[in-house]
């Protein structure tokens, strides 16, 4: 069986290569919190659910064409991840040009993602992971 972080990876190289929409259903519990970055107009929010994770995909690589993109996922433990990614791309309206890097904190329960968190620097999601390894003194 694969571990989370190898079936994160490939809901990963799903959605950014092969613009997959639904790539990952399988990684995500359907009652998933789904929390974006509040700042950003387009990854901003929370969504609950695999079915509205889903659809904020699809309304994402409709509106924006990648130009480039590249990942790594850290493993913290088995269930918890955390990834830096960097992107570039063109909306497909505005034509308008961007370029970004974030963190993304994930936690899993069972096999399954049972959260995502966004972060606008990989530093931030960094802490936040860190947070979430260090026991309640």
């Amino acid at each position: 069986m694969a571990s989370n972080a190898e079936r994160l990876d490939a809901l990963y190289d799903g959605f950014w290569k092969r613009g997959d929409w639904h790539a990952g259903a399988e990684v995500m519990a359907p009652d998933i919190e789904w929390n974006g970055m509040d700042d950003d107009a387009t990854l901003g929010g929370t969504r609950i659910g695999a079915r509205a994770v889903n659809v904020f995909f699809a309304e994402w690589l409709e509106a924006w064409e990648v130009a480039d993109v590249s990942w790594q996922i850290t493993e913290l433990t088995p269930d918890l991840l955390l990834v830096h990614s960097r992107l570039t791309a063109r909306g497909r309206g505005s034509g308008l040009e961007t370029a970004t890097e974030i963190g993304q904190v994930w936690e899993f329960e069972n096999g399954k993602a049972i959260r995502q968190t966004m972060y606008r620097k990989f530093e931030d999601a960094r802490r936040a992971a860190d947070a979430l390894l260090t026991p309640d003194v």
